[in-house]
Order: C-alpha cells, then sequence, then structure tokens
C-alpha cells in the first residue's frame, strides 16, 4: 500500500480487509513530484503515529506485514 494523505486512516481496515486473502502486504509512502503535491503525507508528528501504528500491527501480524521495525523507523525520517 502506498500510504498518502488521502488514506492514511484507512492502514487497519485494509488489513482487516486483506488478511486471508492475500499473503503478505508492505507499506511506503506517496512520493510527492513537486513542493505542493497535496497526495504527501509531511514528516512530523502525524507521520510519526501512522508509523508507529504501523509498527504495531507488524508485531501484531508479522507474517502478513512485509517491513520490518527497523525500516518503519526510518520513514520518519528522523
Amino acid at each position: 500500500m502506498t500510504i498518502n494523505s488521502l488514506n492514511y486512516k484507512t492502514i487497519e481496515d485494509l488489513i482487516a480487509e486483506w488478511k486471508g486473502t492475500i499473503n503478505k502486504i508492505g507499506f511506503q509512502f506517496h512520493t510527492p513530484f513537486d513542493d505542493n503535491d497535496p497526495l504527501w503525507l509531511p514528516f512530523g508528528e502525524n507521520r510519526s503515529k501512522v508509523i508507529d501504528k504501523i509498527i504495531g500491527l507488524q508485531k501484531k501480524y508479522p507474517d502478513f506485514v512485509m517491513n520490518k521495525e527497523k525500516q518503519l523507523q526510518l520513514m520518519k525520517g528522523l
């Protein structure tokens, strides 16, 4: 799943819908194409909370969420 400013609140729903239908899922963030890209989820508190949520889901479903915690922590950009 490519996470962006429109769908970041649907991650848990997506996992509930697709777990058992597909083998694994991976997460990445939308890459902005210009300075004012409305789909970009900028670095900061909101993005970090999304990543922490994914880390929790990875711990809950380690055989389903492909991303590892270290990789996800790097997505915070700190």
